[in-house]
């Protein structure tokens, strides 16, 4: 689970560093290119389970489209947010799905939840606004914003993932979170080619980049080790301890996105990111418990 953890949060500071070499559009959809042909490759080799059979659920669709929708906002926003921020407010889903289960899934929520909701705003206001309030009209701010918004969507893909597992189980298919999650891959690979197929066919000097050695190299180390091998490696680790000890454990994602931004992209956070960093920790501890 903290290889899964290093997996995930060292795909921030990749995905900053890519992005110099690439449209966002170009390689968000490259990353799951790279995802999926590993993951066609694992299910061939390892066994498929019903993985193949999830491919042609409409459920699988909308959640791959959920998926797609959340990387796609999480690499246009990233053009103009810094990866340390990026990690901190993607890892802000855990607080909307706690909203999100209590009006879809009809789950409770306590007093802990809703004081973990008002600590994870105050966070995300001193992060995007950086302690002045005059940035809201920034570039910077309106990345900010997006991030976020990619993360909003993936709240919405983990809770009709759980309603999705529920509904399956109880209808007697045979179903695990590994299956879902390589259909769920192979289903973002095809949506994110129509926008990337989109824009290169506008500006075909986009696909230039994949004649350079660090964009293949960011490629290929987001799709096989954040994506992929990230996955397997968390589904691995989640048959051993529980989903509240691993909700913990993952705090630590920000924790590495922050310190590898730090050392090879130079990103110093500020008082304000620390501070609103510190309260989204909580807050997200509160939120998992």
């Amino acid at each position: 689970m903290i290889l899964a953890s290093l997996a995930w949060g060292s795909s921030f500071p990749s995905v900053k560093w890519g992005l110099g070499f690439m449209h966002p559009l170009i390689f968000v959809f490259l990353r799951f290119f790279a995802a999926g042909l590993m993951t066609i490759i694992l299910i061939r080799f390892l066994g498929s389970g019903n993985a193949f059979y999830f491919l042609r659920n409409r459920r699988i669709f909308a959640l791959g489209l959920f998926n797609a929708l959340g990387y796609l906002f999480q690499f246009i926003g990233m053009e103009h947010s810094t990866a340390g921020k990026a990690s901190l407010l993607i890892n802000m889903n855990v607080i909307v799905v706690a909203v999100l289960s209590f009006l879809i899934l009809r789950e409770s929520m306590g007093r802990q939840k809703i004081l973990a909701i008002t600590v994870s705003v105050l966070g995300v206001i001193l992060i995007t606004t950086n302690g002045n309030l005059q940035t809201l009209w920034s570039g910077e701010f309106t990345g900010d914003m997006v991030v976020l918004l990619g993360g909003v969507i993936w709240a919405f893909y983990i809770v009709y993932s759980k309603k999705f597992l529920n509904s399956s189980n109880s209808n007697g298919v045979k179903v695990n979170s590994m299956d879902v999650t390589s259909a769920v891959i192979i289903i973002t690979m095809l949506i994110l080619a129509v926008p990337a197929a989109i824009y290169s066919f506008y500006d075909p000097s986009s696909l230039l980049a994949l004649t350079a050695a660090p964009a293949i190299i960011a490629v290929c180390y987001t799709g096989l080790v954040c994506t992929t091998i990230a996955f397997t490696l968390y589904f691995a680790g989640l048959k051993y301890i529980s989903a509240s000890v691993s909700a913990v454990i993952m705090l630590l994602e920000i924790v590495f996105a922050v310190t590898l931004a730090f050392i090879f992209l130079g990103e110093v956070p500020s008082f304000y990111t620390v501070i609103g960093g510190l309260l989204i920790g909580v807050a997200i501890y509160l939120a998992g418990r």
